[in-house]
């Protein structure tokens, strides 16, 4: 109606509104608002920036929990609500193809049956939006997947949905059970009413593990190798490697900023929960505030010099650590926790220390003064697992 009145002044704005049948008060609000904006919308501008910072510092990664949680850190009061609404504008899907199979979307439908839940996936080519191949799984294929006590089962299809969600986005179990009940997307993704109350974040880890104890990730491969054949994108003969047939640890990669503070964390948390009384005496009280998250769950500083001064603290704070663990008064017992040996090892690996008339300087090891990968820890809850490549 406003191009219609700036389109055409001549025919003036009283003349349109009567016809129209809309107050002038409410054109005139309506005009004021583009003009001058309510405080609400220039809060959300505001934080679209902050969000749209976010998302990018994280590589595209960041859902709306994990944004929220940002902010917060920061010290933004927002609810998490408003950080999914305004988070949702960042969505820039392109659903447009030049030519025949260059683009292809897919989508899981649950269709409830009167013998139980049937799960449908179809591919559909972006350019012509023909289904080029569509495949069924009923749940009573993957009946071992359900609980056998407490609540009715949740459907193994959906938590397999969940669990590839997890996967997509990096999350957490507590955080995918917090996105089914607070993110629209993931509702309509699963098929959920808004009012939908979820369920608790540990029926992952049990449907993980009944998924393993009954081979079922070898039942879906059958059937998605089964269906692949059908359609002639898998084909038998030709050579396959056979040098890599186990994975031996799956862990994120994580920078080593990530990594340190992740080590010193889960080391504190190791140590509260072995000795609390020891460590309510021993621990700065400091420590609470800086290595109560994990450190994945905030964006670091971008500046090179504040990451160098991140990483100083958190090498003091590590090495303090050590000195009380091995100090005579402490229990002797504690040296023997595995993580504080998985600490003394990583700060040994990462960190040189130089201590000059009772004032200690700490800065990384330099790549080429870095042990070599057969021996370098990678991960503080895997010190088996190791990162190589191929040559």
């Amino acid at each position: 109606m406003t191009a219609l009145v700036d389109e055409h002044p001549r025919l003036g704005v009283e003349c349109v509104l009567r016809e129209l049948h809309i107050p002038s008060s409410a054109y005139y609000r309506w005009r004021r608002a583009e003009r001058e904006p309510c405080e609400r919308r220039r809060r959300d501008t505001e934080l679209t920036e902050q969000i749209r910072t976010i998302h990018a510092d994280s590589g595209g990664i960041y859902g709306s929990p994990r944004m929220h949680a940002v902010l917060k850190r920061e010290g933004v009061a927002v609810g998490c609500k408003r950080v999914e609404r305004l988070a949702s504008d960042l969505v820039n899907r392109d659903f447009t193809a030049p030519a025949p199979n260059r683009l292809w979307a897919t989508d899981l439908t649950m269709i409830p049956t009167l013998e139980g839940p049937l799960w449908l996936s179809a591919i559909r080519d972006a350019f012509s939006r023909r289904v080029v191949a569509w495949e069924t799984f009923q749940d009573e294929k993957f009946k071992e997947a359900f609980g056998v006590r407490g609540r009715r089962g949740i459907s193994p299809g959906r938590l397999a949905l969940i669990s590839i969600l997890q996967f997509a986005e990096n999350l957490t179990d507590r955080q995918a059970a917090h996105a089914v009940r607070a993110r629209i997307d993931v509702k309509y993704l699963l098929g959920l009413e808004l009012t939908d109350p979820g369920f608790h974040h540990t029926v992952l880890t049990g449907f993980r593990d009944r998924l393993l104890a009954h081979g079922l990730e070898e039942k879906i491969l059958d059937l998605l190798l089964e269906r692949l054949g059908r359609m002639g994108l898998v084909v038998s003969g030709g050579r396959q490697r056979t040098d890599s047939t186990h994975v031996l640890a799956a862990v994120r990669t994580l920078n080593r900023l990530e990594f340190v503070g992740e080590t010193l964390r889960a080391t504190l948390e190791a140590l509260t929960a072995a000795a609390p009384d020891w460590m309510r005496a021993s621990m700065d009280p400091q420590w609470q505030e800086r290595y109560g998250t994990r450190v994945d769950a905030y964006r670091l500083p971008a500046d090179e010099q504040e990451r160098r001064d991140l990483a100083g603290q958190i090498a003091a704070d590590g090495y303090h650590l050590l000195e009380v663990v091995f100090a005579p008064a402490a229990p002797a017992w504690l040296r023997e926790v595995p993580v504080v040996g998985v600490l003394r090892t990583v700060w040994v690996q990462q960190f040189t220390r130089t201590v000059t008339d009772g004032a200690q300087e700490v800065d990384w090891r330099g790549k080429d003064d870095l042990p070599p990968s057969r021996v370098l820890i990678a991960s503080p809850y895997d010190p088996e697992a190791r990162y190589a490549k191929k040559r």
